[in-house]
């Protein structure tokens, strides 16, 4: 920890030590598969090191991360941990000789040499993911961002009542497709179970109609950021609720991220005094983390259809948590490697057609003409996911991950790619709050945008691209601008 502490006194050296981290990551695993394992067989246990060698580096990144950020609870570290999570939990149970249960996501790719070949690229590409998040952190006070708003005055009245009546419109907007959606989706999990999502077509909302139920998260989160402390606690009580829900309904993902932002729009809008509750914060997530990971195993046995009250109850007491969250998170593992094995043997790299699409896909479809069309209405580049699926002749989708789309897009180079993530990532999700700016307007309003991007893009840890530009803009952007218009003719109005 003395390099942390050296660190600390000279931010920009932060740098050195990721130039050292990323030196000891690709030497210690190009050593180990060139020299050690070589051309021989890949077994069972080079992957239990290489999977040794890759937590290790992650346990330090993450170290190193929390240190630059001087705090856990930051949508950035939560962000960071559930990429790598999501991408090689089963790992930690290889390492440890654990059951990997009813999903053995090694067995399931059948290759060892592609998945040694994962882990390596992963491992690589999570360390080059923070070399963009530094990037972002020592040069953000030089990029300005949102300007937009920068003739905003975020301590004016009308700014605080603008804002909530955005919030206000945003909910109107979404308030029907959100509570049709959840009682269809009620509806389909009780009458078909969680295969129906995927086997039925016909029992599902329609995209168009789905797609402004998402105003409610913007809109929960901007009157959260302009109502008062009772208020705030009531929504956020919702989102927990929300969160509970879609863990009873089967969507993991999005129960765990609902748990986590609410925790952080809880720490941030509503404890008053952090500093005397740090440990009873730290209690809050540990028991928090507790209940979501006992739940997982029980929404597993559900979707699956297995459920009886006995194995209810022995599940409740005997499965651990910790081992249960590993067995069922970390099968993302599979579209990396399996990418990797099609890019290798049967398909050229896309050379980034699928992040071009994300942004082309913002278009209205009546003016995608010519090789714009071409372009976006190409399976693989508007949804890798759907591709592998079909490539694999599955009949669930297999999910993606950022890592094995920059494996798709430029094959091993994707690397390189993901120094501009981690950018990317950076500029949207990390809260830079000095404690003496608590109270201000402003401060906290981004703050809020920063927690509201964790809500929208947490789970393009197991998505791609498209789900990060397409959120923002419709989500984000629109809502910022709607509420920049109603600030000016506020503003206006109060000066006549």
């Amino acid at each position: 920890m003395i390099f942390l502490e050296i660190a600390r006194k000279n931010p920009v050296s932060y740098f050195g030590l990721q130039i050292i981290l990323t030196i000891f990551v690709i030497l210690s695993i190009v050593i180990y598969k060139e020299y050690v394992v070589g051309f021989s067989a890949v077994t069972l246990d080079n992957l239990k090191v290489l999977s040794i060698i890759s937590i290790a580096f992650f346990v330090i990144q993450l170290t190193l991360l929390i240190s630059i950020l001087n705090g856990l609870n930051n949508p950035l570290v939560y962000f960071s941990i559930i990429l790598y999570l999501f991408s090689s939990g089963q790992t930690f149970l290889l390492v440890l000789n654990l059951d990997f249960a009813n999903y053995n996501v090694f067995e399931r790719i059948n290759n060892n040499l592609i998945v040694s070949d994962s882990i390596i690229f992963y491992s690589i590409s999570y360390v080059f993911f923070h070399f963009g998040v530094l990037t972002y952190v020592f040069t953000k006070d030089k990029v300005r961002s949102y300007n937009l708003l920068s003739s905003i005055n975020f301590d004016d009245d009308n700014f605080v009542k603008t804002l909530k009546l955005t919030g206000l419109i945003m909910v109107l907007i979404g308030i029907v497709p959100f509570l049709t959606t959840l009682y269809n989706n009620i509806n389909v999990f009780i009458n078909y179970g969680y295969s129906g999502y995927y086997k039925m077509d016909d029992v599902r909302v329609s995209n168009l109609f789905g797609g402004f139920l998402y105003y409610v998260y913007t809109g929960v989160v901007f009157l959260i950021l302009s109502s008062s402390r009772n208020i705030k606690k009531i929504l956020i009580f919702l989102m927990i609720l929300f969160s509970v829900i879609k863990f009873l309904l089967g969507d993991r993902g999005d129960g765990i991220v609902f748990a986590l932002g609410s925790y952080l729009l809880y720490l941030n809008f509503v404890q008053l005094d952090k500093e005397k509750k740090k440990v009873k914060n730290f209690f809050m997530v540990f028991i928090l983390s507790m209940v979501l990971m006992t739940l997982i195993p029980l929404v597993s046995i559900y979707r699956h259809g297995n459920m009886t009250s006995s194995l209810f109850i022995n599940t409740l007491i005997n499965e651990n948590p910790i081992i249960s969250t590993l067995q069922n998170l970390g099968s993302t593992l599979y579209p990396l490697a399996k990418t990797m094995e099609i890019v290798n043997n049967f398909q050229d790299p896309i050379y980034g057609s699928s992040y071009l699409t994300a942004f082309l896909l913002l278009i209205p479809s009546i003016f995608r003409v010519g090789i714009i069309s071409d372009i976006t209405s190409n399976l693989i580049n508007y949804s890798p996911a759907n591709w592998l699926m079909e490539t694999m002749n599955m009949s669930y989708g297999p999910g993606f991950t950022p890592f094995a789309e920059a494996y798709l897009n430029f094959g091993w180079y994707g690397i390189v790619f993901m120094i501009l993530y981690g950018y990317l990532m950076g500029k949207m999700l990390m809260i830079t709050v000095s404690e003496n700016q608590k109270k201000s307007v402003k401060t906290n309003f981004f703050t809020g945008l920063n927690i509201l991007c964790f809500l929208f893009f947490a789970m393009s840890s197991r998505g791609s691209f498209n789900f990060i530009i397409s959120y923002y803009f419709r989500y984000i952007i629109v809502p910022i601008l709607i509420l920049y218009l109603l600030y000016i003719y506020a503003k206006r109005k109060g000066k006549r």
